[in-house]
């Protein structure tokens, strides 16, 4: 026995030094990307941080330069040299200015254009090639944008920047500030063009010394997704190409944002964006690199590691391959014989081949599928007993229930259909006849299968106890009656009981020609002369009640060739259909208008075939009776 033991402790040790074996492996496997994916991740952070900075001077960049020329318009819009141009040019289209002060602002300041509005008609443009040379001749876009320049200057009261403008088939932003009289009123407006080769030429510069490599670049985007600065890879690119890119969408709502994209030429690229926060110009600034330049040096280190884990994992995967085949073999007659047991195949059993933790396993299943076997036995039998019981309780249900004889000699014209969801049931229909006067019930107790089967069995045996032994014959006074005697049978119980029924009770009385009714929940139906009508039961059961309310007592005149239905609510609740919804009673009263001139054998047959055709598929929901009397 203590060899046996060295020997199984041996063979464990074994496994374990393979099995650390194959961890460090995997350690190294482990670590060495580990370390690849933190020197990448280092790279990326580092090419951010760089982009971020790039993107922090370019955006100061612009701004000083576009604050310069909103300042230099508001400065120039309160000079004596615009107040005398204004007063020699009023509302002239064609005129040349060469005063030294007014030329020596445009060429310090880059200007190609003066633009003086005096209302949304009425504005002067001139163009300056060593003076100011104002014109008469204004394309229709160029006449739209001053329009529009002189609505939002006019509202706002503010020195703005507008948008390109194409003039001489160039691209040009204005810039555009208010003139005001001493006394405060409205003069005119004045504005300025900057051309777009400025934009560009801060946009472009020194792109390798700011850290964007190669293929880095830094350009502006407009809230219409439209370039507005030069792209360093497309030709005329400045407002016409469109970059709709996540960078972009992100910068317009306001955020500030670094991630991996697409850019506009579909290549992943690292990108830095945020809002450019200048009076008139909802633009965004970018600085972008491609993700391959960066991360090009770390590929070689990439390749060599994974050679070299190639290299072990196939050694692994060798010393893993003879191991697990040792172990797996057992195992997987294991599974084959659980298999087989899960298909009925019981007390299969596998010998053991080892000694080690397999072969104590395989022990452990023999045993539990030789207990399995025997329970299965044990089950059978018990659920055979089970069933038999359930069989013979049937029997007995059924030996209770007025025979098929005797209601047709009683009831010449009728049917009854009888549908337990489960071998015995939880409905009941009763019939039986007192001189004159013929006693039909339906009745529908608490739950269904063995408990509802017992309480119908009680039910049942009320109602003759109230009829034979009693005398009652008046339908509502039968239902106060089983109201009482169904209190009076639990009320010794200690344990409460809620359970009771649902019932529809006819009496028909053929020498007074009438029918009396009285129901507890459930209706009774009778069709005359093509029409469906309802008589409504009390809504209450009986049995299983704190507050009770005496049963209302109905009575009908008997017509030759009425039909009245006495049912559970099983057939109206049964789920089936195209759509799977309940039968419901609007569709049970069409059925029973459409059927109610055949005789009462066929009836039964349409009846038992529209339930089966729209149950369909479905199971069956509740217990299903149904008494039909035609007179």
């Amino acid at each position: 026995m203590k060899k046996l033991i060295l020997y199984i402790r041996s063979k464990i040790r074994l496994k374990i030094l393979i099995a650390f074996i194959g961890l460090g492996v995997l350690t190294i496997l482990v670590v060495g990307f580990y370390s690849f994916n933190l020197t990448k991740k280092a790279i990326l952070n580092r090419t951010f941080e760089q982009l971020t900075a790039s993107r922090v001077i370019k955006t100061e960049f612009i701004k000083d330069f576009l604050d310069g020329k909103l300042k230099s318009t508001q400065i120039a819009a309160t000079s004596v040299e615009i107040d005398l141009m204004l007063k020699g040019v009023h509302k002239k289209k064609d005129s040349v200015f060469r005063r030294k002060p007014i030329n020596s602002f445009m060429i310090n300041e880059s200007y190609h254009d003066m633009i003086i509005i005096y209302d949304s008609s009425h504005f002067s443009i001139a163009h300056f090639d060593g003076k100011l040379m104002f014109t008469a001749d204004i394309e229709d876009t160029l006449s739209t944008y001053i329009k529009n320049i002189y609505k939002r200057v006019f509202k706002t009261k503010k020195t703005t920047l507008f948008d390109y403008v194409r003039i001489r088939n160039e691209l040009y932003l204005a810039t555009a500030t208010p003139i005001y009289y001493p006394d405060g009123t409205f003069r005119a407006i004045l504005g300025f063009t900057i051309p777009s080769h400025d934009i560009d030429n801060i946009m472009l510069t020194n792109t390798v010394l700011q850290g964007l490599g190669n293929t880095g670049e830094t350009y502006l985007v407009d809230d219409k997704y439209i370039i507005k600065s030069q792209s360093r890879f497309i030709d005329n690119s400045l407002n016409q190409l469109t970059v709709k890119t996540p960078s972009v969408t992100e910068a317009l709502k306001g955020r500030t944002n670094i991630s991996i994209i697409n850019d506009y030429r579909n290549i992943e690229v690292l990108s830095a964006s945020s809002p450019l926060k200048i009076e008139g110009l909802n633009w965004v600034i970018l600085a972008e690199i491609d993700k391959k330049e960066i991360l090009a040096p770390i590929q070689k280190l990439r390749y060599k590691v994974l050679s070299l884990s190639a290299g072990v994992i196939i050694i692994f995967i060798l010393l893993v391959t003879g191991i697990t085949r040792q172990i797996s073999k057992p195992l997987i007659k294991l599974k084959s014989i659980a298999a087989e047991i899960a298909h009925g195949d019981y007390g299969k059993t596998i010998p053991p081949t080892t000694v080690d933790e397999i072969g104590q396993l395989s022990e452990a299943f023999n045993k539990m599928s030789l207990e399995i076997f025997n329970q299965r036995e044990e089950l059978l039998e018990k659920s055979k007993e089970i069933q038999d019981s359930i069989n013979y309780a049937k029997r007995i249900q059924l030996g209770l229930l007025p025979s098929k004889k005797y209601i047709h000699q009683i009831l010449h014209d009728s049917f009854v259909i009888y549908l337990p969801r489960n071998t015995v049931s939880g409905d009941f229909y009763y019939c039986s006849k007192i001189d004159n006067k013929v006693i039909v019930a339906v009745g529908d107790c608490t739950g269904h299968g063995v408990p509802g089967a017992f309480v119908s069995a009680l039910s049942h045996g009320l109602i003759q106890r109230t009829i034979n032994a009693f005398g009652i014959t008046e339908p509502s006074t039968i239902l106060d009656k089983l109201h009482v005697l169904f209190d009076e049978m639990f009320s010794f119980s200690e344990l409460s009981i809620k359970d009771g029924m649902d019932i529809s009770i006819c009496c028909f009385d053929f020498q007074k020609q009438e029918v009396q009714y009285s129901g507890a929940n459930n209706p009774v139906y009778r069709v005359r002369e093509n029409t469906v009508e309802i008589f409504k039961a009390d809504r209450q059961p009986i049995g299983g009640l704190s507050t009770y309310e005496p049963f209302e007592n109905q009575i009908f005149n008997i017509k030759k060739g009425d039909c009245y239905y006495l049912l559970s609510d099983g057939f109206v609740d049964q789920f089936g259909g195209e759509k799977n919804k309940k039968f419901m009673r609007k569709n049970l009263k069409k059925l029973l208008l459409e059927i109610s001139h055949l005789p009462m054998k066929e009836q039964k047959i349409k009846i038992s075939k529209s339930f089966q055709q729209w149950k369909g598929e479905n199971e069956q929901v509740d217990d299903v009776c149904i008494f039909g009397i035609k007179l």
